[in-house]
């Protein structure tokens, strides 16, 4: 049938009155207050044993589903997806859930739901599957509005930290399936909480990786599936990096979660192929959480980073768990929990000491700087921003081995955060003149000696040996005088004596070591 003849049977349904009593027919099934329409069904599935057969139907059956839906969304606006997982656990307890949610659940995942207006009823597309052997089947389905107590959203939902994977899979999707309703920044508190980040960040750091990862349910997850979701969180990077988290790109991202990511993960799939799945869904959880905080929606933000959070640990990606860790700390310094914040950094950074790569370990001790910078404490801000740089320069020379969520942080980004913690250490001064620095020689490499330099380089930088972090690859500027080497404890810059106080030791500021331009 074409989407015309489709979008026919859904008109005539709509305007059909409710049975009063239960019925079963080869197009489906109703019931007091609901009708089941089934308008494509596939082959089944005996004779798959390489699961390709049943790709190609599910692919045709998306296609189909996909234009219905965007001819609906014209009529009726853009729909809500509802996640059916919580029904099916509802009803598995023994306790009664109503129609057609009770049936549905046993096939669906998730659905794609319209209020109809005026009417008092709903009308819903879904792909469901009864066994894997059975065929897969687009329904449509018209029930009565009134789900009652059943879609009211809970309070805590995206808080909880599953201790077992299989739990985290359904808490992470039951929140995604919640997060876009109008009513869930209303239904679920108040907004940030510090004190809900106690119990994931405690479990994080007692176990950061789960034994396996591989997992027998649905559809087999191959390769395709990973790159098609690992493109999906580049593109939103990308986008979010350039336009800003309320971009209607990185806004996609938790339809993404929702539509593709969270079928996926109740999928089948080795554990090599589990491992690269968590991780990937963890990262776009990450990404939907920066999206929600860009907007101002914290509350949101916090749940997606503790599913971010859970997702790292279940593919076993300690240094991924480590970032997201460092990013919850960062907002926690954002909304006002300093302290907070440095124990969540300093956690992340020695639970991952050894298993991350040291950019990783460089942008958590700069949000550890951060924080402490705001806890008015210079010397441990000063100890912090040091490790950043030094690890910074242990990166450069070993960039290769490096995730690719991690790029942004360059000498760039720790010169613009350096003059944020001058800010809050109330030593405004020395912020701009590094800024000024970082954009007019670009990328600076910090050298462990050049403790005592001048305060004021309107000449230019320093001379320095000729090779090693000090040579600038370009042609020295204009003016500038040529590198000469320097014998070790010798002043660094020409008629200067040794032993200026040093920066820290001014006015109890945070010493930051004197920079020197890195080649681009």
């Amino acid at each position: 049938m074409t989407t015309e003849e489709y979008l026919s049977t859904i008109d005539a349904l709509v305007v059909q009155p409710f049975p009063e009593v239960t019925y079963v027919d080869p197009s489906g099934e109703g019931g007091l207050g609901h009708h089941v329409r089934e308008l494509q069904v596939s082959r089944d599935f005996w004779d798959d044993d390489n699961g390709q057969a049943w790709v190609e139907a599910e692919a045709d059956l998306r296609t189909c589903l996909d234009d219905l839906a965007a001819r609906l969304t014209a009529r009726w606006g853009s729909a809500y997806v509802v996640d059916l997982g919580p029904y099916l656990s509802t009803g598995c307890e023994g306790e009664l859930v109503p129609e057609p949610l009770d049936y549905l659940s046993q096939q669906v995942v998730t659905m794609q739901v319209w209020p109809l207006p005026d009417s008092g009823r709903w009308l819903a597309l879904a792909i469901g599957q009864a066994d894997k052997e059975l065929p897969l089947i687009l329904s449509v389905t018209l029930a009565e509005i009134g789900m009652g107590e059943a879609e009211t959203i809970d309070a805590s939902v995206g808080l909880d930290f599953a201790r077992d994977p299989a739990d985290a899979v359904r808490v992470a999707t039951t929140f995604w399936s919640s997060v876009n309703r109008r009513d869930f920044l209303t239904g679920t508190g108040s907004g940030f909480a510090a004190s809900a980040f106690i119990t994931p960040v405690t479990r994080w750091l007692v176990t950061p990786a789960d034994e396996t990862a591989d997992h027998r349910g649905g559809k087999q997850v191959g390769q395709a599936d990973l790159d098609e979701l690992r493109d999906a969180a580049d593109d939103s990077r990308r986008w979010d990096s350039k336009y800003g988290g309320g971009n209607w790109k990185a806004n996609s991202v938790t339809t993404c979660l929702t539509e593709r990511a969270a079928p996926l993960l109740q999928g089948s799939f080795t554990d090599s192929v589990g491992r690269e799945l968590f991780s990937v869904t963890s990262e776009l959880a990450r990404l939907g959480g920066w999206t929600a905080f860009d907007v101002g929606e914290h509350d949101a933000a916090q749940r997606h980073f503790i599913q971010a959070l859970r997702l790292a640990r279940a593919g076993g990606d300690v240094q991924l768990g480590c970032y997201v860790l460092t990013t919850m700390a960062m907002q926690s310094l954002m909304r006002g929990f300093a302290s907070e914040a440095v124990d969540m950094a300093q956690g992340a950074y020695e639970r991952a000491k050894g298993q991350a790569v040291p950019r990783v370990l460089a942008f958590t001790k700069l949000i550890e700087s951060r924080a402490h910078a705001r806890c008015q404490d210079p010397r441990a801000a000063s100890r912090a921003l040091t490790a950043s740089e030094d690890l910074l320069g242990q990166a450069d020379e070993r960039a290769g081995d490096e995730p690719h969520w991690i790029d942004f942080y360059r000498h760039s980004r720790l010169s613009a955060d350096a003059a944020e913690i001058f800010r809050d250490l109330k030593n405004p001064q020395d912020g701009p003149r590094l800024e000024q620095a970082s954009r007019r020689h670009g990328p600076w490499r910090v050298h462990p000696l050049c403790r005592h330099a001048p305060r004021d380089r309107r000449n230019g930088p320093p001379p320095g040996p000729r090779s090693g972090p000090w040579t600038r690859a370009r042609q020295p500027v204009r003016g500038h005088p040529r590198p000469r080497p320097v014998k070790p404890g010798q002043g660094l810059c020409p008629g200067v004596q040794r032993g200026p106080r040093p920066l820290a030791a001014r006015a109890g500021r945070p010493r930051l070591r004197a920079a020197h331009p890195q080649g681009t």
